[in-house]
């Protein structure tokens, strides 16, 4: 009697207790293991398990093939269809499947950048803005000052500062809140620390740049046509 007939012959013994309280999982790795043994005799067609074909260019050896079947085996275990429907429950379909990328979440980044009334136009501080008829900014370190002019020749100041108060850059989705600050002015000039500011958010705000201001403390007022003058404080 060869060991195929042998082994289908021969009565089913009894599973120990200590054998019952194992889990699933162990169990049928035990399971596989033992038909990739038979496999490798030559009588794991008998088991289920394919023989290894050259042809798909797939590891099909016993020992891959075995591994396989204990992967699916344990992917579908009770235990672990009732944990993955748990955290379906949490954080949604994406781990609906085995193995399935965790969700990707959008981040949003929170603005910190502000703009506040200054309460001395003489001292138009970092992320103030100011107005009157003549200004003055405070010392720009990698700040800016945007200087227009109004209809009734009011000067209107605005100190921005490359990284704000709570250290958020200046970015091109802050232009808006400047811009609105600029509404209705005229002969709008850019001052300042031009150097550390990306010309791209220079077009955006708009304004002519002025130089020979970047270091210091600068006032502006007009003179008798109207103009606006700038000079070092």
């Amino acid at each position: 009697m060869d060991r195929a007939t042998k082994s289908h012959s021969e009565p089913q013994r009894a599973r120990p207790a200590a054998e019952r309280d194992r889990p699933s999982e162990a169990v049928e790795y035990d399971r596989v293991e033992a038909i990739a043994h038979h496999e490798a005799d030559g009588v794991g067609d008998a088991a289920g398990v394919s023989a290894p074909d050259a042809s798909s260019g797939a590891d099909n050896s016993p020992t891959v093939a075995a591994q396989r079947k204990l992967s699916a085996a344990i992917d579908g275990s009770p235990r672990l269809v009732a944990q993955r429907r748990q955290l379906e429950g949490v954080f949604g379909s994406a781990l609906s499947t085995p193995h399935s990328a965790p969700p990707v979440q959008r981040v949003v980044q929170m603005k910190g950048y502000k703009l506040t009334a200054a309460a001395d136009p003489k001292a138009i501080k970092e992320q103030e803005v100011g107005s009157g008829k003549s200004i003055q900014f405070t010392t720009f370190t990698s700040c800016i000052g945007i200087i227009g002019k109004k209809g009734d020749g009011t000067l209107v100041g605005i100190h921005l500062v490359r990284f704000s108060t709570d250290g958020e850059p200046f970015q091109a989705d802050d232009v808006p809140a400047v811009k609105a600050h600029m509404s209705g002015l005229s002969d709008i000039k850019i001052i300042g620390q031009t150097d550390f500011w990306e010309q791209e958010l220079l077009d955006a705000i708009g304004g002519t740049v002025m130089g020979g201001t970047d270091d210091g403390s600068f006032a502006a007022s007009t003179d008798e046509t109207g103009k606006i003058v700038v000079k070092k404080a």
